[in-house]
């Protein structure tokens, strides 16, 4: 499992930070909704190679294809 917790959305610039199984410190994800990129831009402490962030990564996408951002989200990863 991995904790998203919403930062920002600024013009279709999001951020959400990310913790998998809800231990260590967080990393930050971010997403351009216009050019559809999106990039780990800090790796959690227990994710040091960005894996479980990139995967979370998809919850973004979903997030701004419907105009929705919850304020906390568990994503599941495996």
């Amino acid at each position: 499992m991995v904790l998203l917790r919403f930062l920002s959305n600024d013009n279709g610039k999001i951020r959400y930070e990310y913790q998998p199984e809800c231990k260590g410190d967080f990393g930050i994800l971010f997403y351009d909704a216009t050019t559809g990129e999106g990039k780990v831009e800090k790796p959690a402490s227990d994710d040091p190679t960005g894996f479980d962030g990139k995967r979370a990564m998809l919850s973004l996408v979903d997030f701004a294809e419907n105009n929705n951002f919850p304020k906390e989200y568990l994503r599941a990863t495996h």
